[in-house]
């Protein structure tokens, strides 16, 4: 996997004629991106690609079950990892309440 760190304006291109670029992130962490590319090239959010995967696994397409199993797992993940982040932040205040630590900058 190819991780960037981009900043408002940046972007990035893939196969040399679809362009992604960051256009800015929200007060809730969101980020925004415009995705530029041919009417030919299907562009997705996750969840409706992930469905489309779903009804083709659920039709007995093998490529797609196994796909959908991969890609349940994936989710799985992000879930696990963002509880592990919101209760480390709960942590992190309820220790600087108690006291036990300083609030950071």
């Amino acid at each position: 996997m190819l991780r960037f760190s981009l900043r408002e304006g940046d972007y990035f291109m893939v196969g040399g004629n679809i362009r992604v670029t960051f256009t800015r992130i929200n007060e809730f962490g969101q980020a925004s991106v415009s995705v530029e590319a041919p009417r030919e090239v299907p562009v997705l959010r996750g969840a409706v690609y992930e469905d489309q995967v779903a009804q083709q696994a659920a039709e007995g397409d093998t490529e797609a079950q196994v796909l959908y199993l991969e890609l349940a797992a994936q989710r799985n993940a992000r879930k696990r990892e963002n509880l592990r982040r919101k209760s480390s932040r709960a942590e992190h205040k309820r220790r600087v309440l108690a006291g036990e630590i300083k609030a950071s900058q």
